[in-house]
């Protein structure tokens, strides 16, 4: 570019993040996470966020060519999503859950592991939803713990504790529903 333009010095190469949709409109992510990988021509893509939950990291790539494929969704360019989040500890137990997606609207394949009690696959939003508390309770039950009478501020009520976040976030963040 031939002129200073936001913030660009002249003589920079502006590469644009996404083709516009259907009504004009076009994106560009910026910060200290992104950067452009001439390898593949595409841009890596990171943030994390803490919260009183715990920490949520999301790396992923965007290929400009395949944003807002449909007309509407500048995110359709994003590819090789990987997820994490970190459970705030209670009671020395944390949940660490990893979702890995090909791309923005394929299926997510998604691992949680509760400390040192076991290790869950899903291969979907949905089917982690429906399923992770009776995985949950039978992990449980087959390591001798008792659900009836699990006693206040224990073992058991931790993991029910922690169980509900992982689900509220399936539920909402993590859903592309």
């Amino acid at each position: 570019m031939h002129i200073e333009y936001m913030g660009c010095p002249a003589g920079c190469l502006l590469r644009f993040q996404t083709r516009a949709t259907a009504d004009g409109n076009v994106a560009g992510w910026h910060g200290p996470t992104v950067s452009f990988d001439r390898n593949d021509d595409t841009f890596d893509l990171g943030y994390s966020n803490t919260d009183s939950n715990g920490t949520l990291t999301v790396k992923q790539k965007l290929k400009p060519a395949r944003t807002a494929t449909d007309g509407i969704n500048l995110s359709t360019g994003l590819v090789n999503i990987r997820t994490k989040f970190v459970s705030t500890r209670i009671n020395d137990l944390a949940f660490k859950l990893v979702k890995l997606q090909e791309s923005y609207d394929s299926p997510a394949y998604s691992e949680l592991e509760i400390s040192d009690l076991k290790t869950f696959t899903y291969e979907s939003d949905e089917l982690a939803v429906q399923n992770l508390e009776n995985d949950i309770d039978n992990a449980l039950t087959s390591s001798g713990y008792d659900l009836e009478e699990p006693g206040s501020g224990g073992f058991v009520e931790s993991v029910k504790t922690l169980t509900e976040t992982v689900k509220r976030f399936f539920s909402g963040f993590f859903s592309r529903g």
